[in-house]
């Protein structure tokens, strides 16, 4: 998941600076691209949204890279996640989480 949520972060970055999600350097400091504070807020609540997990307005900074902001969007995406409570559940989870991965 880390992965996806790695290559989802470079394509709406270079979206906002128009470049090409290959010419974002994952180990690169986000403050380093040059973002405004608009720009991460905004990302932060894509994020949310996007993977459905609640993610601090100061993620960006605090998870300086995209690798690292990656590993942390996939650990709260992972917690949010409620275990099911029979095996029909946990077939339909797993039917949902395939559809989202391959809208993507």
């Amino acid at each position: 998941m880390t992965d996806h949520i790695e290559r989802w972060l470079a394509e709406q970055i270079g979206q906002r600076l128009g470049l090409s999600p290959a010419a974002v350097d994952r180990e690169m400091p986000l403050d380093e691209y040059g973002l405004s504070s608009l720009d991460a807020v905004g990302l932060t609540g894509e994020l949310e949204a996007h993977f459905g997990c609640r993610i601090a307005p100061t993620a960006l900074w605090d998870h300086r890279t995209i690798a690292a902001l990656a590993m942390h969007v996939a650990s709260l995406a992972a917690a949010s996640i409620a275990l099911p409570e029979s095996e029909a559940d946990l077939d339909a989870l797993l039917l949902e989480l395939s559809a989202k991965e391959g809208a993507s």
